[in-house]
């Protein structure tokens, strides 16, 4: 089925949390100050594409309360459509980031289960409406990993948007200490990538999904890209990232 783009936006699907980072680089022992930010790996590529012209929309719940009002707004703020963001009486998942400095790593604690993307159900979002003016649907594996109730909504929409030809981009980022509701995740990323259309990661997430042990060689990549194919007969490109970085304060993607 052929979809033309021109005004058709590009949608994404997960969790928004508040970051918290110690002032000025600090660890959290060192200062009684802290920063505040609103993101989440969907939310940032809604963002970027948006910088880019692009329409965008996040499909999301927040808590109903001051912060996530708050949320909300700086997602407006960066042009994305909040049309489908729920509000429901659950927190805002939240993580503390000490940002890292020269040869001093970053640190991460995350406080997300029970938040309010966990308690998104299939019920509340209306995936006909939102895909009927969608060109894309983007998602990674940080979204079914949080929940059943994600992962079951999640794949109502992917279904839907494979019916309409729609295009599904993939991003598996597979974190196994968030699977925690009894499916296996790399089992879940795996249904989940055969009804996308694109791939976006490398030999790492693919030996990851489909248990295999491709070596990371150029020709590596490529076996492994020809396996997640015959797998997944779906996809139909796929594109490795590969981060660099001199210091905690200098990354490439």
């Amino acid at each position: 089925m052929s979809i033309s783009t021109k005004h058709r936006k590009i949608v994404t699907f997960g969790e928004v949390l508040m970051r918290l980072s110690p002032a000025e680089k600090r660890k959290l022992t060192q200062t009684n100050r802290i920063d505040f930010y609103f993101g989440g790996t969907e939310m940032n590529v809604a963002a970027s594409l948006s910088y880019f012209g692009e329409q965008t929309q996040q499909i999301t719940n927040v808590s109903d309360d001051l912060v996530g009002d708050a949320a909300i707004t700086q997602m407006r703020q960066f042009g994305i459509d909040v049309s489908a963001v729920n509000k429901v009486n659950h927190p805002l998942g939240l993580y503390f980031l000490e940002v890292g400095a020269g040869m001093r790593a970053s640190k991460i604690a995350y406080n997300r289960f029970h938040g309010s993307f966990s308690k998104i159900t299939p019920e509340s979002v209306n995936w006909e409406a939102i895909l009927d003016e969608a060109s894309n649907l983007h998602w990674t594996g940080i979204s079914p990993a949080i929940s059943e109730n994600a992962y079951e909504t999640l794949k109502i929409g992917l279904l839907k948007a494979k019916a309409k030809g729609i295009t599904i981009t993939a991003d598996p980022a597979y974190r196994s200490n968030l699977w925690k509701y009894g499916k296996e995740g790399c089992e879940v990323l795996k249904e989940l990538v055969s009804l996308s259309t694109i791939f976006i990661g490398g030999v790492k997430e693919i030996n990851e999904i489909l248990k295999t042990d491709f070596d990371f060689s150029e020709n590596g990549f490529i076996e492994a890209s020809k396996a997640l194919i015959e797998t997944c007969p779906s996809i139909e490109k796929v594109f490795d990232k590969v981060r660099t970085g001199l210091s905690a304060g200098w990354q490439k993607v």
